[in-house]
């Protein structure tokens, strides 16, 4: 017998899949939190953290009315690891047994259940006119590091990719708290 008994899972890359994955190597590009104004890298002081948004506007309602959000996918890797918000609310939790070399692909649901039609969030939010993605990075020896794509499933079969993000300095370790994900 060769190896473990633990059970193999199986699992099969759809065209979307595939799509996603070659928009992350051949047009996604690490961020990194290099902040010296000279453009030059100084060293931080112990563990570096840094927060990443990216809001998608969905497609105006009026031209698209039966068009609505399904599920996002997003894949991703971050030097060392990370904590994922969607719309606000922590889907994946800071990992500290992740490392920068491996990628993963997270994919969550976008329904009328879901956090972006919560009352206490903006009106844009709630109506389900955006979404918005919080990364925070954090990198236990030097800055912090960020690849990711992604992609919106649609109700209509529709995807759309996206893979551009901003990047925020985090003064305090409650800004992430306090909205990373809802603005």
């Amino acid at each position: 017998m060769c190896g473990s008994s633990a059970p193999v899972m199986e699992a099969y890359f759809t065209a979307d899949d595939e799509q996603l994955m070659e928009t992350w190597r051949n047009r996604s590009s690490w961020i990194w939190t290099i902040e010296d104004t000279n453009g030059q890298a100084t060293s931080p002081n112990g563990p570096e953290q840094r927060a990443f948004r990216k809001t998608y506007i969905y497609p105006n309602s009026t031209h698209s009315p039966a068009k609505i959000p399904e599920t996002v996918t997003i894949v991703i890797a971050a030097d060392d690891y990370f904590a994922l918000y969607v719309d606000g609310v922590l889907r994946h939790e800071a990992d500290p047994g992740n490392r920068w070399s491996k990628v993963k692909a997270l994919n969550f649901p976008l329904s009328e259940s879901s956090p972006a039609t919560d009352r206490s969030l903006s009106s844009s939010t709630r109506s389900g006119t955006k979404l918005v993605l919080g990364i925070r990075v954090i990198n236990t020896h030097n800055f912090g590091g960020l690849r990711v794509a992604g992609m919106i499933h649609f109700n209509d079969s529709s995807t759309t990719t996206f893979f551009q993000w901003r990047r925020q300095k985090l003064v305090r370790g409650d800004v992430i708290r306090r909205g990373l994900g809802t603005t």
